[in-house]
C-alpha cells in the first residue's frame, strides 16, 4: 500500500506546528515561574517592610500615651493635701522577693544559655543600621544606603527605598544627618557630634531642599 505524497506532507507540517507549540509553551511556562519568583520576592519585601512600620507605629503611639498619661497626672498629684495613710500588713506576708530563693522560673537566662536561634531574632533598629553606615563623611543616596544594608546584613530581608528614605528623613530630623543636593540628587551626610549645650541647627525639609535646588 503506497504513501500519497499529500498526506506526508500534512504530516510533517502537524509535526512541525506541534513541535512549534511546545516550544512556544516551555518558554511561556518559564516567563510565569520567572514573574512568580520576582513577585514572591516582593511579597517578602513588602511584609518585612509592614512588620518594622507597625512596631515603629506602636513605639510612636506609646510614647504619645505615656505623655499624655504623665501631663494628666501632674495636676492631681500636685492637689493631693496628704499622702494616704500606710495599711499594716501582717507579718507573715511581708516576706521581700529577696527571701524567696531564686528558681529556674525566675532566673534569668545568661547568654550562654539562650538558644542562637533566639539571639538571631532579635534585630536592631532599621534606623540604629542606616546610622552605623554614615562613618565617614561621604554622601550617600537612598540607593547607596539601600545597597549598604543588602551588603552588611545579608541575614535580614532589604528594606525598600521608600521605607530606607523614611528612615533617612527621621535621623535628618533628629539632626543626626544632613540631606544635600548634588548633581540634582539627594544625598545625605553625617553630621559631627555636637558640643555639649551648643544648640542644634535645624535641616531643611525635602520639600525645601528640593524647592532650593
Amino acid at each position: 500500500m503506497s504513501v500519497e505524497p499529500g498526506s506526508t506532507l500534512l504530516k510533517d507540517q502537524y509535526a512541525a506546528q506541534v513541535g512549534a507549540d511546545l516550544e512556544t509553551n516551555a518558554k511561556e511556562q518559564e516567563r510565569i515561574r520567572g514573574e512568580i519568583h520576582t513577585l514572591n520576592g516582593r511579597l517578602v519585601t513588602l511584609e518585612g517592610d509592614h512588620a518594622l512600620l507597625t512596631t515603629m507605629q506602636a513605639t510612636l503611639t506609646g510614647a504619645q500615651a505615656a505623655a499624655r498619661i504623665g501631663a494628666a497626672a501632674g495636676p492631681k498629684a500636685s492637689s493631693k493635701g496628704k499622702p494616704a495613710a500606710r495599711v499594716s500588713r501582717p507579718r507573715s506576708s511581708q516576706r521581700t522577693k529577696q527571701d524567696v530563693p531564686p528558681t529556674a522560673a525566675t532566673t534569668p537566662a545568661s547568654p550562654a544559655t539562650t538558644s542562637p536561634k533566639r539571639r538571631a531574632s532579635v534585630e536592631a533598629p532599621l534606623r540604629e543600621l542606616v546610622l552605623a553606615l554614615f562613618t565617614h563623611q561621604d554622601p550617600r543616596s537612598v540607593a547607596d544606603v539601600q545597597a549598604e544594608l543588602g551588603a552588611a546584613h545579608p541575614q535580614r530581608t532589604r528594606p525598600s527605598a521608600q521605607l530606607v528614605r523614611n528612615t533617612l528623613e527621621a535621623l535628618v530630623a533628629k539632626s543626626h544627618l544632613s540631606r544635600s543636593r548634588v548633581e540634582g540628587a539627594v544625598r545625605y551626610t553625617a553630621l559631627p557630634a555636637a558640643p555639649a549645650g551648643a544648640p542644634v541647627q535645624p535641616t531643611p525639609s525635602a520639600g525645601n531642599a528640593e524647592a532650593g535646588a
